[in-house]
C-alpha cells in the first residue's frame, strides 16, 4: 500500500517515492484554480434570472393593461348607464341602463380576475450543488520546474497552507514532521524536477 503522507525533514520533503531538496527551492506560493464548473453554475443562473425578469415584468404589464382596461370599461358603462335616461334622443335603444350596469359588472368581475393571475416563472433554477475551490501550493525551483500540490475547499487551503510554513521552517526543524495527504485533501498535481526514487508513483505531470 503506498504511502499517502508527506514528510517534512531539515534537509528535504519526502512525499511517496519523491524528494524535495530543501536547497534546491527557490520560491512558494498559494493560488486558486479556476473552477469551471462553479462558472457553468453562474452563468446558467444568471441567464435564468435574466429570462424570469424578463417573463414576470412581461406577465405583470400584461395583467395590468388587462386590469386598467376593464376598469375602465366598468367606468364607462356605468356613466353611460347614469347618461343614457336623460337623453331624448337614444341611438342604440337596446344599450339600457340595467344591461350597462351588468356590463359593467361583468367588467369589474373580469378586473378581479385578472389581477389575481400568478405572473410567476414556472421554470426551476439550475440546481445548486457544492462547487469547493482548488487551491495549489507551488513550489519552485532553482532548476525552473515547479512541485504543486493542490487542495480542495477551504480545509485544503489551510492545510496548505500549514504545509507552507512548516516547509520554510524547516532549517529549524528537530524531528519530522508529517502530513497526511488524505485526511487534508491534498494531491500532487505536478511533479517535476524532484528525485525519484521508485516507479510507483501516481502524481500527474503537466506540461506546458
Amino acid at each position: 500500500m503506498q504511502d499517502d503522507r508527506i514528510y517534512i525533514e531539515k534537509n528535504c520533503v519526502r512525499y511517496h517515492d519523491d524528494i524535495i531538496k530543501i536547497s534546491n527551492i527557490s520560491r512558494m506560493y498559494i493560488t486558486k484554480f479556476y473552477n469551471e464548473k462553479k462558472h457553468q453554475y453562474n452563468e446558467a443562473l444568471s441567464r435564468y434570472e435574466y429570462h424570469k425578469k424578463w417573463h414576470e415584468d412581461n406577465e405583470k404589464q400584461k395583467k395590468r393593461n388587462r386590469v386598467i382596461g376593464c376598469i375602465v370599461l366598468a367606468v364607462v358603462c356605468l356613466l353611460a348607464a347614469v347618461v343614457i335616461p336623460y337623453q331624448k334622443i337614444i341611438s342604440f335603444p337596446q344599450f339600457t341602463g340595467t344591461s350597462l350596469i351588468v356590463a359593467a359588472c361583468i367588467f369589474l368581475i373580469f378586473a378581479v380576475i385578472f389581477s389575481r393571475k400568478n405572473t410567476a416563472y414556472k421554470q426551476e433554477p439550475p440546481q445548486k450543488e457544492p462547487f469547493p475551490d482548488t487551491h495549489g501550493l507551488f513550489i519552485e525551483l532553482n532548476s525552473g520546474n515547479s512541485v504543486v500540490f493542490t487542495a480542495v475547499d477551504d480545509m485544503g487551503r489551510d492545510a496548505l497552507r500549514s504545509l507552507r510554513d512548516q516547509i520554510n521552517k524547516s532549517d529549524v526543524l528537530r524531528e519530522t514532521v508529517t502530513f497526511n495527504m488524505v485526511d487534508n485533501h491534498i494531491e500532487v498535481e505536478t511533479n517535476e524536477g524532484v528525485v525519484s526514487l521508485g516507479d510507483h508513483t501516481k502524481n500527474t505531470v503537466n506540461r506546458s
